[in-house]
């Protein structure tokens, strides 16, 4: 009897004593400061802290810091355990270049991992570590983003503001040697280009046209609409080009050249178009709704925001992501109903990119590109020296480049652009415009 008893007594002790002790994580940074996530939720905490009564078991940390690298750590924790994790952040920029002029485009990603963008009059190819390989002088300003070909072709136009007027395209090699040229197109070449399946490029320009041209240069045919066209075209996996114009309607013609259908908004279109896995065009107009229209061209429905010149991403859930002049990133279910919005600094033109890790970059006219989770829930967001109104590109070991008035590499943490229908402008890094 009197054993029992110590055994009872001694089960006592041994709870009371569980009971009072606190299982906590210990967290210090250099340098102190950064927020404290625990499991994807901000704690309210900055380092240097401790975190009290955690429940046993594994646990991410992450500390955000601005101007750093995010920093993310697994732990796990015993019960009445005090862990304890000293982290040392590392600067967010990994490199940045500075050009001629502020940069005039979004950056394309070659198959090497080259960065190809436009800033001013020329076209620049950057190693992954920030080294300029080449740099091609055009006539007139680069604003049109480059398009890579499987065979390392760089497709872009230029326009010639201040004499002619007129616009020309590019074929350069990977090398950035002159393959071809397009002189004297009626209207200036801000549309970037996008390439078929069989390696016919097409793009738009300000003679109202959109152009079908051959890897070698030759015309097979243009279609005429009746307003500018900056919008780039997006190609369906059926071979349909998709794309907006100044004429305030959506465009959908066969690889020959004939119209399909268009579908009249109330505003121009500068926004390109996207396509979702079931064959549904999403597109922005200055009308401030975003449409969501069927393979055929009917509405399904649309959402108003303020206007829009950023265009859509669509995420491996279906969610369709844009940006707005209202300064909002909007996240919006495939039905279209509103899932969140984020409030950034000022306007944004910008277009999401969705990484492999599910995190949404955009960048705005406030001079920050953001890194936001699928719930809305920023993560972190690092200052550039301008406004940013052209979209990032993420290359295969998660670094985002965006351009402001220099082309900034910044640290990621994901394995390149994410495995959706359509993950970022022009769909994917070497900018092609095609679903797959």
């Amino acid at each position: 009897m009197k054993k029992a008893w110590l055994s009872v007594l001694s089960l006592l002790i041994l709870g009371v004593a569980g009971c009072g002790a606190v299982t906590s994580i210990e967290i210090n940074s250099v340098p102190e400061g950064a927020d404290v996530f625990l499991d994807d939720s901000l704690t309210g905490q900055k380092t240097n802290c401790v975190l009290e009564d955690v429940s046993p078991g594994e646990h991410t940390v992450r500390l955000v810091l601005e101007d750093y690298a995010l920093w993310e750590e697994a732990v796990i924790v015993g019960v009445g355990e005090v862990v304890s994790i000293d982290a040392e952040l590392t600067d967010a920029l990994l490199w940045r270049y500075e050009s001629e002029q502020r940069i005039s485009s979004s950056p394309a990603i070659g198959a090497d991992g080259t960065v190809y963008f436009g800033a001013g009059s020329y076209l620049y190819a950057l190693g992954p570590d920030g080294t300029l390989k080449w740099q091609y002088k055009a006539e007139g300003k680069v604003e049109s983003t480059p398009a890579i070909a499987a065979d390392g072709t760089v497709y872009f136009g230029s326009d010639d503001k201040f004499t002619t007027g007129d616009g020309h395209f590019y074929a350069l090699s990977a090398a950035g040697t002159l393959k071809w040229k397009l002189d004297e197109i009626d209207g200036w070449v801000v549309s970037s280009p996008a390439i078929g399946s069989d390696g016919t490029i097409y793009f738009g320009a300000f003679s109202d046209s959109l152009y079908a041209f051959r890897p070698d240069g030759s015309l097979k045919w243009g279609y005429r609409t009746g307003g500018y066209i900056t919008s780039s075209a997006a190609i369906a996996p059926n071979g349909t080009i998709c794309f907006g114009s100044q004429d305030k309607f959506i465009y959908a013609l066969t690889p020959n050249g004939a119209l399909k259908w268009k579908y009249a908004t109330e505003g121009k279109i500068v926004s390109s178009p996207a396509i979702g896995s079931d064959g549904t065009i999403y597109v922005g107009s200055l009308d401030g709704y975003l449409y969501a229209l069927t393979s055929g061209g009917e509405l399904k429905w649309s959402y108003q925001s303020a206007a829009i010149e950023s265009s859509p991403a669509i995420g491996p859930d279906g969610t369709i992501y844009f940006g707005s002049l209202d300064g909002c990133l909007y996240a919006l279910a495939p039905s279209g109903s509103l899932r969140w919005s984020y409030q950034t600094g000022d306007r944004i033109s910008s277009s999401p990119a969705i990484a492999s890790d599910g995190t949404i970059y955009v960048g705005s006219w406030d001079s920050y590109v953001y890194a936001l989770n699928e719930e809305g829930v920023l993560l972190w967001r690092y200052q550039t020296s301008g406004k940013i109104g052209f979209s990032p590109a993420i290359g295969t070991d998660g670094t985002l480049y965006v351009g402001a008035d220099f082309l900034y590499a910044i640290a990621g943490h994901s394995d390149g652009l994410a495995l959706t229908p359509w993950p970022k402008f022009a769909h994917d890094n070497q900018n092609t415009g095609r679903a797959r």
